[in-house]
């Protein structure tokens, strides 16, 4: 098991605790990853843990070193998720909290693309 598997395990056993969080592992994207209320948040992507968060905080992540763009249509970059690394200053189980936060905080009915 990688350094990377091994942290998102961890993560998911911490958060799958807190109400309305679940881990699905069903393939393909948008079916398998935490989730909170039906909305997901973060999923293990190769080596880099994939988070969606408000776009400053995206950019920031990106401008740091810390984080790259999601382009899952090549061509495509989607502002409100990133790739974060591993070896990153902020710790993933912290980025994994204020995505869960983030994306429980949207109103029902809107996904926030």
């Amino acid at each position: 098991m990688t350094d990377a598997v091994s942290t998102y395990a961890d993560i998911v056993e911490r958060l799958s605790a807190e109400p309305g969080v679940w881990h699905s592992d069903r393939k393909g994207f948008g079916r398998n990853g935490l989730k909170i209320n039906d909305r997901m948040f973060a999923l293990l992507i190769g080596e880099d843990l994939l988070l969606k968060l408000p776009r400053s905080r995206v950019d920031w992540l990106i401008a740091s070193g810390d984080g790259k763009p999601f382009d899952p249509t090549h061509g495509g970059v989607m502002k409100e998720w990133v790739l974060a690394r591993p070896s990153g200053a902020v710790p993933w189980l912290d980025l994994a909290r204020e995505a869960m936060a983030f994306v429980s905080s949207a109103p029902p009915g809107n996904r926030r693309g």
